[in-house]
């Protein structure tokens, strides 16, 4: 069972890392001038949260983590369909209204890549994996679309034994009510999911590697958090300073000490091979995939990228998915239902996938409820841009999207209702993974997720296995409401799961393949 002292992502980067050898960097930081106000005066879009007249810009950054979200549903109310702008963590961001998502999804002006991978320079160690999403030659989305979209019924069946495996490891086979926390029993499960796809089976069941995969996704956020509270000059010190740069520099020396001697065998497999004149090994894994692509990106790089895009993402909806479903338990009889009819005669491959559409609208509904992100697409400035309205975007600026259509009564009736039927329909773009202006889950355009079809197998799988697997409810006092990271809503990490095992009626381990 995953470890309950385990600190769930969405806690582990809040606390403001200004302590022992940070002070002298953040007194640094005070001594910065802001120029804010000037600022304002020259830009017809409003501040929400300006720094006061004795206050700098850095001390707004810091209370940004814990006041975000009210600062901009306050920009929402006070600036209904125009835009504003919010001081963020990460500097100052431009929010636009839902309607200019389209606008932007393609302007060549607006890099979402440059935006992510600037906080941490590419010179410090590890900082190459933050970098990987922006390589030049794309290698990571190459990736995902040949290698994993477009064979993903290939991997099904790996999948859903390790699922089976990552499950039962996690919850057991006692036939009486056991509690465990929601957050981090989903983590460990979409940890072991990806690493078989990703890594191989040995180290898929290798739990230093997994400890790896599911550490680094939380030091890279905590460094995140420490690096944008900084001004750029001061970043690099504040790698090598602060407590959220050697955890993230000791988490990347682990999976290098790990992966390196593997990765050592493979290359003198293959000169082996080479001087007998022998076929070479295929492997079928993100170490394989990352060859046969070429490049220059280091093979640990490659797979701390491929997990950290993967695992919280996937996590946070799936168990976003399985507090509606706890709180709404006629909705499970309902999927229940269909799985039993669709998974004896399909399986669990892509056809059998796809005629899910209860449960495939079910997820997408959670998705609706709380998305990852209220505040998406969002993009470094590369060049002033004009928007066709006027609206100015200047260079080195942040912007984004607000998201929150998907709560807009008139285009979903009762929107604070779960309804698992709302996408249930035959229209494409109702599916969980399409990708539209007005459900921006996914991002759009451009840079909308590669790895979004393979997110939907793992959840999908996933839910097939508890639902039938076990009976769910939430323990009393768990609150459902999400837990806010400056404007991100994160699942609440103190809910906890009662669960015990039922009889499934469909063996799932004999399905045809």
């Amino acid at each position: 069972m995953a470890n309950s002292t385990d600190l769930p992502l969405v806690l582990s980067g809040v606390s403001a890392p200004f302590s022992g050898p940070t002070i002298a960097l953040t007194l640094g930081a005070l001594l910065l001038i802001p120029a804010i106000f000037k600022y304002m005066k020259a830009d017809r879009i409003p501040l929400i949260n300006p720094p006061g007249f004795f206050q700098l810009s850095l001390q707004k950054k810091v209370e940004f983590s814990t006041k975000g979200v009210h600062y901009f549903f306050q920009g929402q109310e006070r600036h209904p369909g125009k835009p504003f702008k919010l001081l963020t963590n990460n500097g100052v961001m431009t929010i636009l209204p839902p309607e200019k998502a389209h606008e932007i999804r393609n302007l060549e002006t607006l890099d979402f890549r440059k935006g992510f991978c600037d906080t941490i320079p590419i010179g410090l160690p590890g900082g190459q994996a933050m970098h990987v999403p922006e390589h030049p030659g794309e290698i990571l989305q190459k990736v995902c679309m040949r290698d994993l979209t477009k064979r993903l019924d290939t991997f099904n069946e790996a999948l859903a034994s390790e699922t089976s495996f990552a499950i039962e490891k996690n919850f057991g086979n006692s036939a009486e009510w056991t509690t465990a926390p929601l957050y981090m029993s989903v983590v460990d499960i979409i940890a072991r999911q990806s690493a078989r796809i990703f890594s191989g089976q040995d180290l898929a069941r290798n739990e230093e590697w997994l400890h790896i995969t599911k550490h680094y996704t939380v030091a890279a956020t905590q460094l995140f958090t420490t690096m944008r509270g900084y001004p750029s000059l001061l970043r690099v010190p504040a790698y090598w300073l602060s407590a959220s740069g050697k955890s993230f520099r000791d988490t990347y020396a682990r999976a290098q000490q790990l992966l390196n001697p593997m990765l050592a065998a493979r290359q003198q497999e293959r000169q082996k091979c080479a001087r007998s004149g022998t076929p070479q090994p295929v492997h079928d894994d993100a170490f394989g995939w990352l060859e046969r692509e070429g490049g220059t990106i280091e093979p640990v790089d490659f797979q701390l990228a491929i997990s950290f895009a993967a695992i919280h993402t996937t996590s946070d909806l799936l168990a976003q998915t399985m507090l509606c479903l706890a709180a709404n338990p006629a909705c499970v009889d309902e999927l229940r239902e269909e799985m039993l009819r669709v998974l004896p005669v399909h399986g669990l491959k892509k056809t059998g996938l796809s005629a899910l559409r209860l449960l495939d609208s079910a997820i997408k509904e959670s998705q609706r409820l709380k998305p990852l992100q209220i505040v998406t697409m969002q993009r470094l400035v590369m060049a002033k841009t004009i928007l066709s309205d006027g609206t100015t975007l200047r260079k080195d600026e942040r912007v984004a999207i607000d998201a929150t259509k998907v709560w807009d009564e008139s285009r979903h009736p009762n929107p604070k209702t779960f309804d698992p039927h709302r996408f249930n329909d035959n229209d494409p773009k109702s599916s969980l993974v399409s990708a539209a202006a007005d459900h921006l889950a996914w991002g759009y355009g451009k840079y909308v997720c590669p790895g979004r079809f393979f997110a939907a197998n793992e959840i999908k799988i996933a839910l097939c296995h508890l639902l039938l697997k076990y009976d769910w409810k939430l323990e009393e006092g768990s609150a459902l409401e999400p837990f806010y990271i400056g404007t991100d809503p994160m699942v609440n990490p103190f809910a906890k799961f009662v669960f015990r095992r039922r009889a499934e009626e469909v063996d799932l381990g004999s399905l045809q393949w």
